[in-house]
């Protein structure tokens, strides 16, 4: 099972800001990050999932990153039969005494264009409820 799972919980409606969840999980390999963010930025993402087709050269990226963690998460073409390619990069920069130990996860599946529109539907009421969770479903 695969699949691409984003919570968003408002924190402070003035400023559009919250915390981003983004847990991916693919092949029985999983990671979590969680992530301070800005609404704006993330919903120019959930604007540009809506794109038909996808930019085999650009495709549609959401990267964020406050001090300790990163999140990426890019959809480019996988087939050209609309099959789509998911990437998901998780950093977590962890310290032990004065060195780093840091937690990196890049996960990939394979969804599709119906699965996309439905992730995007769900992810459309941010902004509107205090706290939205879409799941993205891999196709293999």
């Amino acid at each position: 099972m695969s699949e691409l799972r984003l919570t968003y919980i408002a924190d402070d409606d003035e400023n559009r800001l919250g915390t981003l969840v983004v847990q991916a999980q693919s092949g029985g390999f999983a990671g979590r990050a969680e992530s301070y963010v800005a609404l704006d930025p993330l919903l120019q993402f959930v604007d540009d999932l809506g794109t038909y087709p996808v930019n085999a050269e650009t495709g549609i990226t959401y990267y964020t990153g406050v001090i300790e963690d990163e999140v990426r998460i890019s959809v480019t073409p996988l087939t050209s039969r609309g099959h789509l390619k998911v990437t998901v990069e998780l950093r977590h920069r962890r310290w032990w005494e004065d060195r780093q130990l840091p937690q990196v996860a890049t996960l990939q599946m394979a969804t599709d264009y119906a699965a996309l529109e439905t992730f995007q539907r769900k992810l459309s009421r941010l902004g509107l409820e205090e706290q939205v969770e879409a799941v993205l479903a891999g196709t293999a």
